[in-house]
């Protein structure tokens, strides 16, 4: 089976979805809330959300993620766009039939079927999203770190992720039900059991993964640890985890690189300054992109480059590196 991981890089693309930190700027109306910008959101939420509470005790960190969850809602409920214009669209026209996605939004979902309506919840869970999904036309499409219509759900902070990974690990490691001296992903893996349903992250273990618009910064801590426990399978158990996991990498070192040079600036104090800047903002850039890819590789990902060199020329270059990932998933060149 093939199954598509999407991040909030499709929304960003396709302008509907903001940034994480205009995402915070532009919905939390919750009072004493302030970005610095500076943090990953991970922070940024941990750190407005124990202020707000010791400053008040009648306000809950979770009015944060209900602003969140109304502000996605008022984007569906006005979004006029032709979805066949879009990116989401074109992406659903090819996508399996199994998608991941850490959005809390549904525009998957009426990309996929524009009369898509809300059924029955997949769940009753309220806080964590271990069998979160919606169907939409051919799709069925797992919210992993929950969804707008269940805003307690939506993942944010520290306690979530662990929590969240806490769950996960014990139902992978648990004890095989009928095989001594086993764990329960083995068991699953050797075909002794099956796995658990509807929990999507199994598919990291036995399904081709490909991973669409996500940073995966280091705030995506269940990803990561669901990537270093399957290299460590692999590992222990060489031969028994088969599946490929593809990453699509649509950011370059360059889309930071300052746009001013040396010997223009060099005489002038003020300008220096903002080049000093912007030069360090392109070395963290380009260090991160450069650790996380042999991060990937180290934890058994191909990742797949989707930039080139001249895509600032002639248009909006991730418009051009989100075609080129399409057309591969398209022509079938990786799945």
């Amino acid at each position: 089976m093939k199954v598509l991981l999407v991040g909030n890089g499709i929304n960003q693309l396709a302008r509907i979805v903001p940034s994480w930190y205009e995402l915070f700027t532009n919905a939390v109306k919750v009072d004493g809330f302030e970005v610095k910008r500076s943090l990953s959101p991970t922070l940024e939420y941990e750190l407005n959300a124990q202020a707000i509470l010791d400053a008040d005790d009648t306000k809950k960190a979770s009015d944060i993620k209900r602003d969140i969850a109304g502000y996605l809602t008022a984007i569906q409920r006005e979004l006029q766009e032709d979805w066949g214009r879009i990116i989401h669209k074109k992406l659903m026209d090819i996508a399996p039939e199994i998608l991941l996605t850490t959005n809390y939004d549904y525009f998957l979902e009426m990309a996929a079927d524009p009369n898509f309506m809300f059924g029955r919840a997949s769940t009753r869970e309220t806080l964590y999203s271990k069998e979160r999904f919606r169907d939409s036309g051919n799709h069925r499409i797992y919210h992993i770190h929950g969804e707008a219509m269940v805003p307690s759900s939506i993942c944010l902070g520290y306690g979530h992720y662990v929590g969240s990974i806490q769950y996960i690990r014990s139902e992978l490691t648990k004890a095989a039900a009928n095989k001594e001296n086993l764990y329960h992903l083995y068991a699953v893996l050797k075909g002794y059991e099956e796995p658990v349903p509807n929990r999507w992250y199994y598919h990291f273990f036995t399904d081709d993964i490909y991973i669409l618009g996500f940073g995966l910064d280091a705030a995506e801590q269940d990803i990561w640890w669901l990537l270093y426990y399957r290299a460590e399978q692999m590992r222990t158990h060489p031969g028994l985890i088969t599946n490929k996991i593809i990453y699509f990498e649509t950011s370059a070192p360059d889309d930071s690189i300052p746009r001013q040079t040396w010997e223009n600036i060099k005489d002038n104090k003020d300008q220096f300054k903002e080049y000093l800047k912007d030069y360090t903002k392109y070395e963290v850039h380009k260090r991160t992109l450069e650790q996380k890819r042999m991060l990937l590789e180290a934890f058994h990902v191909n990742v797949i480059d989707c930039t080139r060199s001249d895509d600032t020329a002639d248009g909006d270059m991730y418009a051009k590196r989100y075609q080129r990932a399409l057309e591969q998933l398209g022509d079938g060149d990786v799945l």
